[in-house]
């Protein structure tokens, strides 16, 4: 299909034409892994929106990566393949003291990030000033100099923005806010600045949590501390701190005698032979299936999403893709691996097709969101909004050259349209049937004239 994205975003069509997504969605996270971005293996999960991040100090050492990097140009070329697509830039200050506003090195960094902004803009959809500052930094930085570093990197965003078209600037990640030790006076700070700044759209928050109650407290906490016009958006969020108190304990019994394994592993130690020796798809969907541990939380994206949807102004979260790991797993090592839509490390490609294995539960509820998401997030403007009580249209999909509806009471006086991924009404017809030949291959929406009823469908 010519690299075209397999899933149709539900649409606004304002004056007529002009696409704009409210929603609350969930799209997919690929940190600085954007090699991973490409349309084809996006296809598989339907989803819209893709968040990654921009290393600015590898790339200000070397500006010429600036440009000539691939994995840049695949995450930047996703808005003409349909995806919405969030760019954070991540300014590293482990090892290195955050410079003075009105420090030479500041001016340096300045003029460099014009350059970054020249490069990105108008292929991203929202930009995030920051990754995890208050943890991207010495601790003795963590106050005033942090602050006053971010402040003016997004002075100088939104000043670009001002001569360019307008793209949403958010700042963030705030981590851990359910802690009251992780609320550094920084922190407050940062809030309080982007409250009190006219121009700043949001914030974003990454949730690596315990229990539903540290989230829920955590989107309290940035919720109460911006204004009702601003939004939240959640780029990474996971059960990584749940799934570690866990892996001491042994496997399972049953599984454990299925498989022919030592019955005293702890789950550590299996996850690391995973590792070292990739297992088929089912044994390792078995290890999950019968550990109660994860059995508990096996919905945890849905029940996630539920969390957001309480918040108006929640926009969208981000969950892992895919997490790519060493060759080894101890009883210290962090499970992040069990936080992503393809277990690419621990289990074996499908051996029919070559391609990563989708996680048997979060895969589901993924799909699940997005139906969810497309369904419940939008509206049309100038036409009356989808009733829902009336049945869905049916149709023998994918599409060759006739769209044929099967529901038995569409009249031949019943109007349709079609859509294309802009929005763009592009064919339309009375009764079950028409001729499409002359549409590329894609995907489009199908839409009645009352717009009670609308369909997704692919031409072939």
């Amino acid at each position: 299909m010519n690299r075209m994205k397999l899933k149709l975003i539900w649409i606004i069509l304002l004056a007529g034409s002009s696409l704009t997504l409210s929603g609350q969605e969930v799209g997919v996270n690929f940190n600085q892994s954007l090699q991973h971005s490409v349309p084809e293996d996006l296809n598989r999960v339907e989803t819209t929106w893709v968040r990654g991040f921009l290393r600015f100090f590898p790339m200000y050492n070397n500006p010429e990566q600036l440009n000539e990097d691939p994995d840049l140009d695949d995450f930047l070329e996703l808005q003409d393949h349909g995806f919405k697509t969030i760019l954070s830039i991540k300014y590293n200050f482990h090892d290195k003291a955050i410079p003075n506003v009105n420090s030479e090195e500041m001016a340096n960094y300045k003029d460099f990030m014009q350059q970054v902004l020249d490069r990105v803009w108008g292929q991203i959809d929202i930009i995030v000033v920051g990754n995890e500052p208050f943890i991207e930094s010495r601790s003795e930085d963590r106050n005033t100099v942090l602050v006053d570093f971010y402040q003016e990197m997004t002075r100088l965003v939104n000043a670009y923005r001002e001569n360019h078209s307008h793209i949403p600037i958010y700042f963030g990640a705030f981590n851990r806010l359910d802690l009251p030790h992780r609320r550094y006076e920084g922190v407050k700070d940062m809030l309080e600045y982007v409250k009190n700044t006219s121009w700043m759209d949001g914030v974003d928050l990454h949730i690596h949590h315990k229990t539903q109650e540290q989230m829920i407290s955590m989107i309290d906490y940035a919720q109460e501390r911006i204004r009702t016009d601003q939004k939240i958006i959640i780029t990474e969020f996971s059960l990584v701190w749940y799934w570690k108190d866990h892996m001491d304990e042994t496997i399972s019994e049953y599984f454990a005698d299925y498989y022919d394994y030592d019955p005293t592993w702890k789950n550590y130690e299996y996850i690391d032979y995973a590792l070292k020796n990739p297992r088929a798809k089912d044994e390792w969907s078995d290890f999950l299936k019968n550990s109660d541990w994860f059995v508990a939380k096996e919905h945890y994206l849905w029940d996630s999403y539920q969390v957001f949807k309480d918040y108006p102004q929640f926009h969208v979260a981000t969950y892992s893709y895919r997490i790519t790991w060493g060759d080894s797993f101890d009883e210290n090592s962090n499970p992040w691996l069990l936080n992503s839509l393809f277990t690419t490390e621990t289990v074996e490609p499908d051996p029919v097709t070559g391609e990563p294995q989708l996680h048997y539960a979060f895969f589901e509820d993924f799909l699940r969101i997005q139906e969810d998401s497309d369904q419940s997030d939008t509206t049309t403007t100038g036409l009356s909004n989808p009733d829902w009580s009336h049945p869905p249209l049916k149709i023998i999909n994918p599409v060759d050259n006739h769209l044929t509806i099967l529901n038995q009471e569409v009249g031949e006086d019943k109007s349709f349209f079609v859509l294309n991924l802009k929005g763009q009404k592009i064919h339309s017809f009375k009764g079950r049937s028409t001729n499409v030949t002359h549409l590329s291959s894609g995907l489009y929406l199908l839409v009645d004239s009352e717009h009670k009823k609308k369909i997704k469908f692919i031409k072939r």
